[in-house]
């Protein structure tokens, strides 16, 4: 692994997915919850990941400032470093998200909007570049019980990890994603020489329209961000894209579709399979050794026993499945309150 694995396309001009990265920050993002699980197990020690044959030993961990579901300012287990042992100037970074899909949706309801400053390199950055407030607290921000903020001990991490780092893999599930993309502009920003590839798992949309400039051109972030998307799925939706929220989509995105067999009448439940990040694994694994990368087919929900699940070709029944969706508004969803 002497280099990063940028995006790229394959011969219709869709975005190619390089199969064991895909696997290795899939499973960092889903050991980024587990070490969130074990967060009263002070001995528990994140196991080894693997890039094909090659492993990615934990080296350390960092939490952040809970102020977005809660509201009581805890500070909790964020995320994960890792380090390759084939190649030790090569790191990764994983970011975990949200426990509660439905709790996600609620607090992406304001849209409220904070300005963004990097770790470094301020004196030439633009003043005008807003987040979601609440994904900016939980980096930049902490309680008096807390040394140093998410953004601070990621830093003071980089500035003295076993081996400089000269390339960087980052990756999130969900607001885990949106940590991810956040930290990701702020490395590009603070610490130009290093390499980065971004790859997140449905998350939701994280600044506005100059914040998607500054991401995709003034840094040439996009092509080095491949966003994850299920088109059934709620989240990647939210804040909304127009106006007066503007939050605007970053990097390129890889699509997949699937849905939810069968009749269910627990809404928040369904909002949960569509998201669920063993949903998005099973139907990757499946995909990313086709050519082209999609897979049609029926599976067992990994998020609910006995519920069944459909995958289908994204870039045939995209519009297909909004339809089928009825289009659902997440402002109306939000604002009831309650299963529609």
């Amino acid at each position: 692994m002497t280099n990063l694995i940028q995006p790229v396309k394959d011969a219709s001009g869709n975005v190619y997915l390089e199969p064991n990265l895909a696997t290795l920050l899939g499973n960092a993002s889903a050991e980024a919850y587990t070490d969130y699980a074990n967060s009263s197990n002070p001995g528990y020690t994140p196991p080894p990941l693997q890039y094909g044959d090659t492993p990615f030993n934990f080296i350390q961990r960092f939490t952040g400032f809970d102020d977005v579901i809660w509201g009581d300012g805890d500070e909790e287990r964020y995320g994960l470093i890792y380090q390759s042992s084939a190649q030790s100037s090569t790191y990764l970074i994983a970011f975990r998200g949200t426990s509660s899909v439905y709790d996600m949706v609620l607090d992406l309801e304001s849209g409220r909007k904070a300005n963004f400053y990097p770790y470094a390199g301020t004196s030439n950055f633009p003043s005008n570049i807003e987040i979601g407030d609440g994904f900016y607290k939980i980096y930049s921000t902490k309680n008096n019980s807390m040394p140093a903020s998410m953004q601070q001990q990621i830093f003071e991490a980089i500035n003295n990890l076993p081996t400089p780092a000269s390339q960087i893999l980052i990756t999130g599930h969900s607001l885990g994603g949106a940590l991810a993309s956040v930290f990701t502009l702020d490395l590009s920003a603070s610490l130009p020489d290093i390499a980065i590839t971004s790859i997140t798992f449905a998350s939701p949309r994280v600044g506005t329209a100059n914040w998607q400039t500054i991401y995709n051109e003034t840094y040439n972030l996009q092509d080095k961000t491949i966003r994850v998307r299920n088109s059934y799925d709620l989240v990647p939706k939210v804040p909304p894209a127009d106006w007066p929220f503007d939050f605007k989509d970053i990097g390129e995105m890889f699509p997949v579709s699937f849905g939810v067999k069968g009749y269910h009448i627990d809404f928040p439940e369904i909002v949960l399979a569509w998201h669920a990040l063993k949903n998005y694994h099973y139907v990757l694994n499946e995909a990313l050794g086709n050519s082209p990368q999609v897979w049609p087919g029926d599976f067992p929900d990994q998020a609910h026993a006995g519920w069944e699940m459909e995958s289908y070709d994204p870039y045939k029944s995209s519009s297909d499945i909004e339809n089928a969706q009825k289009r659902i508004d997440v402002e109306n969803l939000v604002k009831n309150n309650k299963p529609t």
